[in-house]
């Protein structure tokens, strides 16, 4: 099971080497891909070297995503969205109290439930 993930993981670093000739157009690109795959299909312990590296990348790559692209989502799209919310809403959540009398949110509702509100609730 071992060597067929590393195999795959090979399969995939070639797969983007090449891509990445055909896009740039680099003899380096086919280089990396016959050294990668060749040297990783020859000696076993390079094959989980490399394999032991990509996900060792792979790992780093989502620290990176999750902690400093999501934080800079945040803070650009969803801050900006929110404090205009707050700026223009008229207390949709109902977070503020009406009156200074009435200590509780509870809001009363009037309405007679009938058969067609429970049959396609979704």
């Amino acid at each position: 099971m071992e060597r067929e993930k590393n195999i795959e993981t090979l399969l995939v670093i070639t797969a983007g080497l090449l891509v990445l000739y055909y896009i740039f157009d680099s003899k380096y690109f086919i280089l990396a891909a016959a050294i990668v795959s060749i040297g990783g299909l020859m000696f076993p312990f390079l094959a989980k070297g490399i394999h032991w590296f990509w996900y060792k990348l792979a790992m780093a790559l989502g620290y990176v995503n999750s902690r400093i692209l999501l934080s800079l989502i945040f803070f650009i799209f969803l801050m900006p969205v929110a404090w205009l919310a707050k700026l223009f809403s008229k207390d949709s959540l109902q977070l503020k109290k009406k009156t200074a009398k009435n200590d509780s949110y509870y809001v009363d509702r009037n309405y007679a439930y009938e058969k067609k509100d429970l049959e396609n609730m979704w």
